[in-house]
């Protein structure tokens, strides 16, 4: 048996071949078989495991995919952008480190719960703001971000042109299961790294 959650929190069971006989959300509204008026604020788990919000009250409502299998992760903002961290001495977060310019050609790990940042371990992904400061060779180079369990893709998210260069970008780097990202310069910069968002 499968059951669905009314808002009130009140449960009423709903058997499993009601899911396959729903036409959820969307585009079209079908009853389940078997009957029943829902609420706005139902929460209904069918068959696929595919979790459902009723938006519009009735028999048989209109229904809003929440989650499932197959559904990516939704983004969450944090409620102020965080710096977790920061290669510069002296530079706050003071605690995270290593406090030294990431070196061409080493992979760098980042975690991005560091300092309270509201990122949590299990975090999909994140929406992070990259920092280049201080880059040092006048032939330009990159700066890459990517999921610490990997090695280097051979991708960059950020590219400079000379020496002596502050450059940004945001961007959306996956995370391992810890919630690290791992960073990686074609040539020698500073680097610093804030936390938007994360996906989950």
């Amino acid at each position: 048996m499968r059951s669905w959650v009314r808002s009130t929190g009140s449960r009423r069971s709903w058997s499993a071949r009601t899911a396959s006989s729903c036409c959820w959300p969307g585009t079209r509204r079908r009853r389940p078989r078997g009957g029943g008026s829902y609420i706005v604020g139902s929460i209904v788990k069918d068959g696929n495991d595919e979790v459902w919000y009723c938006t519009l009250g009735g028999s048989p409502g209109l229904w809003r995919k929440l989650t499932g299998p197959s559904t990516a992760g939704a983004l969450h903002l944090v409620s102020t952008p965080k710096r977790v961290y920061d290669s510069r001495p002296g530079q706050p977060p003071a605690a995270v480190g290593p406090k030294t310019p990431l070196q061409a050609g080493q992979k760098r790990t980042v975690d991005l719960k560091a300092d309270g940042s509201g990122v949590p371990a299990g975090a999909t992904a994140a929406l992070v703001s990259l920092v280049a400061t201080g880059t040092t060779t006048g032939v330009g180079g990159f700066l890459s971000v990517f999921r610490n369990d990997i090695a280097w893709p051979g991708t960059s998210n950020l590219n400079w042109t000379a020496a002596g260069q502050t450059v940004a970008v945001t961007t959306v780097t996956a995370l391992d299961a810890e919630a690290r990202c791992g960073l990686w310069a074609g040539s020698v910069t500073d680097v610093v790294v804030d936390v938007l968002g994360y996906y989950r």
